[in-house]
C-alpha cells in the first residue's frame, strides 16, 4: 500500500505533472541570475553577461570580457535552485558559454494506507547543462547578434522516478544608437525539443510532459546619465506554450559610477505576485547581485549571484569605450577639483585608494594639494580661503582648527563654502 501513496505523491503533487497540458521540466522555468530576476526577468533584449544566455543565447556576443558566475536562490518551502556558468568571447564577434543548473525541491513525506508517516524522500531533483554559441555582425547602422544553445536535463522524482530531456534555444538581438544611448530589440525561442518522459518505479511508460517551449520578445534602452552613471529600461512579453501562460515584464536599473546598481521590476501574469527589486555592488572585477521577489502570501523569494570578470591571454576582445570604474572616479575627482569643492575631491581620492589599493593616486593628491596651496597664497581675503584652510587642518587631523575655519568660511563666504 505504501507504493500507492507514493504514486499519489508522484503524479498529483509533483511540480512536473500538476495538471493536464502543463509543461514539464520545472528547472527550465526557473529565473536564472539575480540581476535578471530583480528586473522582472525582462532580459531578452538587455542581457550582456553569463546569465543572458538563459533568456537569449545571442546575448553572449555582447560581452567584452570573460566571466565566471554562480547563483543561489531560496524559494518557497525548502526549494533551492543554483547555477554555475562560464562564458567568454573568442574574438570580437564570437562567444561561447556553458553552465550547469540544479533544482532541489526538498523533502516530501510518505504515508501508508492508514495515513501514518512512513518516512520521507527527496521530492524532486533536477539537473540541466547548457552549451551556447553566439556571433555578432556589424551592420551599417548598429549590430546584429545571433545565438543558439543546446540543453540536456535530468530529473528525479521521489528518488525512484527519472526522466531525461533534450532542448534547443535560439535567439537574436539587434542594437543601435538611440536617444543618446543604445536601443535593443531581442527575440528568442527556448526549450524546443521532444517531451520529457518519466520512467522507473511506478511511472514506467505511463507519463510524459511537454517541455515549456517559451517565446520572448523584448525591448531595452541603456543610456548614460550624469556623465558617470547609466540608466537602463526593459520591456518584455513572454509566452509559454502547452500550458498557455503569458507574462509581461518591465525592469529598471540605475547604475551609479559602475559601483552600485539599484533595480526594480514587475512581472505580470504570475499567481504569486510579481514585484521584484535588487541591488548590485561591483568592486574591481567582482560583482555581487542580490534580488528579492515579494509574494502575495507575505513570503519572499531571495536570490544572490556572483560574477568574476577577467581576460584570457591570446583572445582579442571587443573594444569598449566605456570607462573603467577607476576612470569614472578619477573623472569625478577632476570635476570636484575644478569646481574647488575641495572636501568632495579629497573624499574621491580616499574612495579611489580604498577600492583600488594597487592604483597610484599620488598624482591626484598632488593636484589637490596644489589647488589648496594656490588658494592659500591669495590671502585671507580670497574666496574659499578659510574653506581651503579647513581642509588643510582636516588633513593634519587638527579637528578644532578644522571646525573654526569651516565656521569662518560659512560666515564670511556662505556662497562658496
Amino acid at each position: 500500500m505504501k507504493r500507492a501513496w507514493l504514486a499519489v505523491l508522484l503524479f498529483s503533487s509533483s511540480p512536473a505533472s500538476a495538471g493536464v497540458g502543463r509543461a514539464g521540466g520545472v528547472v527550465l522555468r526557473e529565473p536564472f541570475g539575480a540581476r535578471p530576476f530583480a528586473l522582472g526577468q525582462a532580459y531578452a533584449a538587455l542581457g550582456d553577461d553569463v546569465f543572458g544566455m538563459y533568456y537569449n543565447p545571442a546575448a553572449l556576443s555582447r560581452m567584452r570580457e570573460s566571466q565566471v558566475a554562480t547563483q543561489l536562490m531560496q524559494s518557497l518551502v525548502d526549494t533551492r535552485f543554483g547555477t554555475v556558468g562560464f562564458a567568454t568571447p573568442v574574438s570580437p564577434h564570437q562567444a561561447f558559454g556553458a553552465s550547469i543548473g540544479y533544482l532541489d525541491a526538498g523533502k516530501a513525506e510518505i504515508f501508508d494506507a492508514a495515513g501514518n508517516p512512513a518516512g520521507s524522500r527527496s521530492a524532486q531533483q533536477d539537473l540541466v547543462a547548457q552549451l551556447a554559441y553566439a556571433h555578432a555582425f556589424s551592420l551599417p547602422v548598429g549590430r546584429l547578434h545571433i545565438g543558439t544553445s543546446g540543453k540536456v536535463m535530468r530529473s528525479t522524482l521521489a528518488e525512484e522516478v527519472t526522466a531525461s530531456a533534450y532542448a534547443l534555444d535560439a535567439g537574436s538581438i539587434y542594437e543601435r544608437p538611440m536617444a543618446g544611448g543604445t536601443g535593443s530589440v531581442g527575440l528568442s525561442l527556448a526549450n524546443l525539443g521532444p517531451g520529457i518522459k518519466y520512467s522507473g518505479g511506478l511511472a514506467t511508460g505511463s507519463h510524459e510532459d511537454a517541455l515549456p517551449v517559451t517565446a520572448r520578445l523584448g525591448l531595452a534602452l541603456t543610456r548614460d546619465v550624469f556623465k558617470a552613471d547609466t540608466l537602463a529600461a526593459a520591456l518584455q512579453v513572454e509566452r509559454v506554450f502547452h500550458d498557455d501562460s503569458m507574462f509581461q515584464s518591465v525592469g529598471l536599473e540605475y547604475n551609479y559610477h559602475a559601483f552600485c546598481a539599484l533595480r526594480m521590476g514587475y512581472r505580470m501574469g504570475q499567481d504569486q505576485g510579481g514585484l521584484t527589486m535588487g541591488l548590485g555592488l561591483s568592486i574591481k572585477n567582482v560583482t555581487v547581485d542580490y534580488a528579492l521577489g515579494l509574494l502575495q502570501s507575505f513570503d519572499s523569494v531571495q536570490q544572490m549571484s556572483l560574477h568574476y570578470r577577467f581576460t584570457i591571454p591570446g583572445i582579442r576582445y571587443r573594444a569598449t569605450d566605456a570607462p573603467t570604474p577607476f576612470e569614472v572616479m578619477a573623472e569625478r575627482f577632476k570635476e570636484e577639483a575644478a569646481a574647488q569643492r575641495l572636501f568632495d575631491a579629497s573624499a574621491q581620492i580616499e574612495l579611489m585608494k580604498a577600492y583600488f589599493p594597487d592604483k597610484d593616486t599620488s598624482p591626484y593628491k598632488i593636484r589637490l594639494d596644489a589647488a589648496v596651496h594656490e588658494i592659500l597664497l591669495r590671502g585671507a581675503s580670497a574666496p574659499r580661503f578659510h574653506y581651503a584652510l579647513g581642509l588643510r587642518s582636516y588633513q593634519e587631523a587638527s579637528w578644532h582648527e578644522t571646525v573654526v575655519n569651516l565656521e569662518a568660511a560659512q560666515r564670511l563666504q556662505p556662497q562658496d563654502s
